[in-house]
């Protein structure tokens, strides 16, 4: 996809074309592309699934792969389109224009990409026959698969609920699990106040999920040198502070006034601070990339 979207970006024409370049895309259709285009459509897919359409010696496990992730790009996408999965597309360069900056340049797919992320556009299709591969390697594997699927659920309801945001609700629930462990420990091992018991608690689990959230949550943003880092774990420290106040606030009135568990009562008070927290670190703690 970033090598599409740098020569989208030198390309001067009123359209731009998509293909491989190991002959299993039928050039000979390009003109149908250019008459669509001067019709009126948006985005021309070549189609190996529409009228005219098929596809040349694939095995029944790639055509079942194939037809799974199209069926997941129908349901994610409001775009219709019969071959979303297609590598083979035109657009036209205002279309292209309107839309280069919200496109996602990792990946294979990035007609997914123009059809998720631009709304209301004419997209018409032409038929082709997807040729057995003469020159090169396919580049299906594990991780294909994975990033496709990521892919999808970013242009869905990633919308919503970012990746980023579920990762750092995983990060949060290991911290809730450590915190939970020392709050036991606490109560139980070293016959600590109930005040005291909780403090600890979240001061092990801020600790934690700093250190959890900078190697993985945010790793495209990773606090790697020693001043930075520093940096990084007293402003996270400081945000925290009052999530933490939240969190324990929560705690002891809901197991006060409300007869409430006090490790129940610990995970609700948890959780909505766990919210705050991460908006506010969002904006603060990773808001700018800072290299080794």
């Amino acid at each position: 996809s970033s090598a599409v979207l740098a020569g989208f970006a030198v390309a001067e024409a009123p359209f731009l074309v998509v293909m491989d370049a190991d002959l299993q895309h039928d050039e000979q259709i390009i003109p149908q592309f250019v008459e669509q285009l001067e019709s009126g459509s948006d985005i021309v897919v070549g189609s190996r699934k529409s009228d005219g359409g098929a596809i040349e010696n694939w095995s029944i496990i790639r055509r079942f792969i194939s037809f799974v992730a199209t069926l997941l790009a129908k349901i994610a996408l409001s775009q219709p389109s019969s071959d979303p999965m297609s590598g083979f597309f035109a657009i036209n360069q205002t279309t292209y224009s309107l839309t280069r900056n919200e496109i996602n340049p990792k990946g294979f797919k990035i007609l997914l990409e123009f059809l998720a992320r631009s709304k209301g556009l004419r997209v018409t299709e032409v038929g082709y026959t997807f040729k057995s591969r003469q020159h090169g390697e396919s580049k299906l594997s594990s991780q294909v698969i994975f990033q496709y699927l990521k892919a999808l659920y970013e242009l869905s309801l990633g919308v919503y609920f970012p990746v980023q945001f579920l990762k750092y609700c995983a990060v949060g629930v290991s911290g809730f699990i450590v915190s939970q462990i020392v709050l036991w420990s606490g109560l139980n091992v070293f016959q600590l106040s109930t005040w005291n018991a909780l403090a600890f608690s979240i001061e092990f689990s801020i600790v934690t999920n700093f250190i959890l959230n900078n190697s993985w949550t945010f790793r495209e943003k990773k606090l790697n040198k020693l001043l930075p880092f520093f940096r990084g774990f007293v402003t996270f420290h400081a945000i925290c502070l009052s999530g933490a106040l939240i969190n324990q606030a929560i705690a002891l009135l809901f197991s006060s006034q409300y007869f409430m568990s006090l490790y129940l009562a610990n995970a609700c008070g948890y959780f909505m601070a766990a919210v705050w927290n991460y908006f506010i670190n969002v904006s603060i703690t990773w808001k700018t990339r800072v290299t080794a």
